[in-house]
């Protein structure tokens, strides 16, 4: 019978290791300094994984956003393709829209003449009241 050697053989050479000696308080603040840079690391890997869940819910969003408004313009679509078409609309909605843009005030427009405008709306609609 063979017996069985009980070493081991180790294949990787041994590497000379040079030590260095440092005084007790240096070393305790260097290990105080490693482990805070790995809570810091920690902490960003941590706010980096957040990140990344709060971007992939802000796309999945953006997406349904997206198809729903695409859902919306397709029934506005077909609503106003239902609708029955009046003569000379255009013509009533441009009509409109020069109304509108003559009553608006320009910007800086002075506020006596405002007062004066609102003034004049005033006295017209006491007229039509009596």
């Amino acid at each position: 019978m063979v017996k069985k050697s009980s070493k081991k053989i180790n294949s990787k050479p041994k590497k000379n290791i040079i030590y260095s000696k440092i005084p007790y308080e240096e070393a305790i603040s260097t290990k105080r300094g490693i482990l805070e840079i790995e809570t810091s690391l920690l902490e960003i890997m941590r706010n980096i994984k957040s990140y990344k869940e709060l971007r992939r819910r802000e796309l999945m969003w953006k997406i349904k956003l997206k198809r729903n408004l695409g859902e919306i313009k397709e029934e506005i679509s077909n609503i106003l393709q239902e609708v029955p078409r009046t003569p000379g609309l255009k013509e009533i909605e441009r009509e409109h829209h020069e109304k509108n843009q003559k009553h608006k005030s320009p910007i800086g427009m002075d506020i006596e003449l405002e007062l004066a405008e609102i003034q004049k709306k005033l006295e017209e609609m006491n007229k039509n009241q009596e």
